[in-house]
């Protein structure tokens, strides 16, 4: 193997790593609510102009977790009638379970869409 394929194979993982990362900051939020945007919003602006992979995963995660915030504020108004208190659980494993899923695709180097997810990036 050459050097600049060896090199090419230690980027592709560093990036595969860091969008994993990034995935698993969704996971990470789900326990420590702040982690969810702060997270991956530092991953995604230091290294989006360097890493496409990167870039991708980060725009991909903010809009779910900006998406999510929502969709959380949405819940606590429905509240008042009644139904938001059976939203928040359905929203919480939802989040836990898409967060896993685009874990795992990173992990093998694969770009996720998170579904419900709104764009802003």
């Amino acid at each position: 193997m050459d050097e600049n394929t060896e090199k090419y194979l230690i980027e592709r993982d560093d990036s595969k790593r860091l969008g994993m990362l990034t995935h698993l900051s969704g996971l990470i939020g789900s326990f420590f609510p702040p982690a969810n945007l702060v997270i991956p919003l530092i991953i995604w602006l230091m290294k989006k102009d360097e890493m496409p992979f990167v870039d991708e995963a980060g725009k991909e995660v903010i809009n779910f977790q900006i998406s999510m915030i929502i969709y959380y504020a949405i819940a606590t108004v429905l509240c008042f009638l009644l139904i938001g208190f059976l939203i928040f659980p359905v929203l919480w494993v939802f989040s836990f379970v898409v967060s896993l899923i685009g874990t795992l695709r990173a992990n093998d180097g694969i770009s996720y869409k998170y579904p419900m997810c709104i764009k802003f990036l």
